[in-house]
């Protein structure tokens, strides 16, 4: 019960934190709600290791690469 509860407030947090980011995409902004919550609930972890899926890996690793999407506020 407790390691659902921090999974659902890691995932409003990410929430939080993404879901009004202008990535050119509303997909992305999905991706990176997903990313940004795998990330934080395992934050020691390679991006493979925090992905549970290598599709899942392989398309972080593609929203983190694309040129549209940067740090800048």
């Amino acid at each position: 019960m407790m390691n659902q509860q921090k999974l659902i407030d890691i995932n409003k947090w990410a929430t939080s934190q993404w879901s009004t980011c202008d990535l050119g995409d509303s997909r992305r902004t999905q991706r990176a709600i997903k990313v940004g919550a795998a990330m934080a609930a395992n934050p020691t972890a390679s991006r493979p290791e925090q992905m549970t899926q290598w599709s899942q890996a392989i398309a972080a690793y593609r929203l983190l690469n694309s040129s549209d999407v940067t740090h800048v506020k």
